[in-house]
């Protein structure tokens, strides 16, 4: 499938990857809100503030998360599938 599938598959909760991908996969958290209440939000806001976090894509591999910058090339990739 192509980038424009594989971002609504993503919208619908589905994990989706590229074919090349040996154990990563892309999935969308949806934003949201977080007390603070211990490290490391309270070295940067008051304690008991309230912090938002925008909508991510995050990749995971290997059972760690990092956000994921689309790069030009998977945005034109047809090799997307859906993870399962």
């Amino acid at each position: 499938m192509n980038f424009e599938e594989a971002l609504k598959n993503l919208k619908e909760g589905k994990k989706v990857k590229r074919d090349w991908w040996p154990g990563h996969f892309i999935f969308l958290v949806a934003g949201i809100e977080l007390e603070v209440n211990g490290l490391p939000l309270i070295n940067h806001f008051p304690e008991k503030s309230r912090v938002y976090c925008l909508p991510d894509i995050l990749l995971s591999k290997d059972n760690i998360l990092s956000t994921w910058a689309i790069p030009p090339q998977d945005i034109l990739a047809e090799d997307w599938e859906l993870y399962e």
